[in-house]
């Protein structure tokens, strides 16, 4: 799945990332989705990966697609949305946890 993207001819890969096209642009969502949703498998299954949070990048770019799509459109990206809010809570859970353990959680809910 990942060599897709690379198997493609420079038109088909600009007309695949092209954000006027609505439809595109769901499935470079659902990919981008998918593609996270995998790292995060991957990380939790194999000991010695990293286990961080997805990357704002991917955060950032499924809010600018859903923001760029017609309300008609929109449903077919409840599922990159759902995705987005578990990573945005774990996103501040691992801030909250990377920040306790750098003792700044402790001394601000000491002030």
């Amino acid at each position: 799945m990942y060599n897709i993207p690379a198997k493609l001819s420079n038109m088909d890969f600009h007309t695949l990332i092209n954000p006027t096209d609505s439809t595109s642009q769901l499935l470079l969502g659902h990919f981008m989705t998918f593609q996270v949703l995998m790292q995060t498998v991957v990380a939790f299954t194999w000991s010695d990966r990293d286990t961080s949070p997805p990357p704002t990048t991917f955060i950032s770019w499924l809010n600018t697609i859903h923001a760029s799509l017609d309300s008609s459109t929109k449903r077919y990206f409840a599922w990159p949305m759902a995705m987005l809010q578990k990573w945005q809570d774990a996103l501040t859970t691992w801030e909250n946890r990377e920040s306790d353990h750098l003792g700044i959680g402790f001394e601000m809910s000491m002030a």
